[in-house]
């Protein structure tokens, strides 16, 4: 209702004005981002269709509002299905809980763990990479053919939806 609407338009507002700061800054020093990490907003206004044409603040705001709103959706579901798994296969939770205090005692304790500890974390990875397999969040994935293309040899017009079943491909 009207609350939503509020706060629909307060983060739109808030993302919008982040964009627009954005973009004047490049516009005003192109190499600003010297030696920065590139993050996910820099991408999306660099980025250049066939005519060069990139995209506007709006579509900016749309693509930032799907990642940051279907991202919290879909790693929620995510974490259901491994806790799931984790608890109707207890031997793979322990080997898990085994694996993480390993690696948090020789980074020195679970409040010196960082980014590349996890990296030493192959079988917690491997858990949650097969719980992907298995129960993915993302049921299905869509592409346009844009200007048309051919799959399997059958030729596809321009502009055709395509449907594609995560479990179909696995």
């Amino acid at each position: 209702g009207r609350r939503y609407e509020q706060m629909l338009t307060r983060t739109n507002s808030f993302l919008s004005d982040i964009i627009r700061k954005r973009r004047v800054d490049i516009d005003g020093d192109p190499d600003n981002s010297a030696g920065r990490t590139k993050v996910m907003l820099d991408v999306l206004l660099e980025v250049r269709d066939d005519d060069g044409q990139g995209l506007s603040n709006e579509e900016i705001r749309d693509q930032i509002n799907t990642f940051l709103f279907a991202g919290q959706d879909t790693t929620s579901v995510a974490m259901q299905w491994a806790l799931y798994y984790l608890s109707k296969f207890q031997h793979v939770q322990e080997k898990c809980r085994r694996e993480v205090l390993a690696v948090a005692e020789s980074a020195g304790g679970i409040d010196n763990l960082r980014y590349e500890h996890l990296l030493g974390m192959t079988y917690l990875t491997q858990t949650i990479n097969e719980t992907l397999r298995i129960a993915s969040p993302a049921v299905a994935g869509s592409r346009n053919t844009g200007r048309g293309a051919k799959i399997a040899g059958v030729d596809l017009p321009a502009d055709v939806l395509l449907m594609i079943g995560v479990v179909d491909v696995h």
